[in-house]
């Protein structure tokens, strides 16, 4: 059974409270290379939010990002400025 993750994403930008928050939602295949390049875009296009399916496993663990139990959805924030607050993970 998927694990479901409940709770409340909450945004809060110091300098400027009604700045958008860009989103970038895709599919990796679990590849490196894909990373890399779904990196790049986040840097060229200033993305805050990376929403990644099938990220690979070894990259999302040493950088930390939130993933579901089995590693098949991951969420990676580039914006230091977002807090994310009270992730509850259920199985």
């Amino acid at each position: 059974m998927p694990r479901t993750v409940e709770g409340n994403a909450t945004h809060r930008f110091k300098r400027n409270p009604r700045k958008s928050l860009r989103i970038l939602q895709t599919n990796l295949g679990r590849e490196t290379a894909a990373h890399d390049i779904a990196f790049a875009t986040v840097a060229e296009y200033n993305i805050d939010l990376l929403i990644v399916g099938e990220p690979n496993k070894t990259i999302i663990k040493a950088q930390k990002w939130i993933s579901d139990k089995r590693g098949d959805v991951a969420v990676y924030f580039r914006n230091r400025e977002v807090t994310v607050k009270d992730i509850k993970y259920y199985d």
